[in-house]
């Protein structure tokens, strides 16, 4: 039998192992959940395939204000429109979502858009 401070020293290493363990199996089923999740995602190819595009128009201050779809690009640069991105609006964040970034964009980032 080995002396009683190799014995603590061999039950702090098996403790170890095991919390090493546990914190490895946590990790590959968060792996194998978000993969799963990427897998069964809908598919965006719509956005990018869609004519229309999400364009918004300049205020005196020269801010992007009243996001709108628009048929296509030619008809927002007709309108004299920012065009935003491809797919119609809200295809990749809500106007709430835009509302939260255009109100703190100047605290979360360095970066002023």
């Amino acid at each position: 039998m080995p002396p009683p401070l190799i014995q603590r020293k061999i039950a702090m290493v098996y403790k170890l192992f095991i919390v090493v363990g546990v914190i490895l199996a946590f990790i590959n089923f968060r792996l194998v959940k978000e993969r799963a999740q990427y897998m069964y995602a809908e598919s965006t190819r719509k956005v990018y395939s869609s004519p229309a595009v999400c364009a918004a128009m300049n205020d005196q201050n020269d801010r992007i204000v009243n996001f709108t779809t628009v048929q296509n690009h030619s008809k927002a640069k007709k309108q004299v429109m920012q065009v935003a991105h491809c797919g119609e609006c809200g295809e990749c964040s809500t106007s709430n979502d835009i509302k939260i970034m255009k109100e703190t964009k100047d605290t979360l980032t360095n970066c002023k858009v």
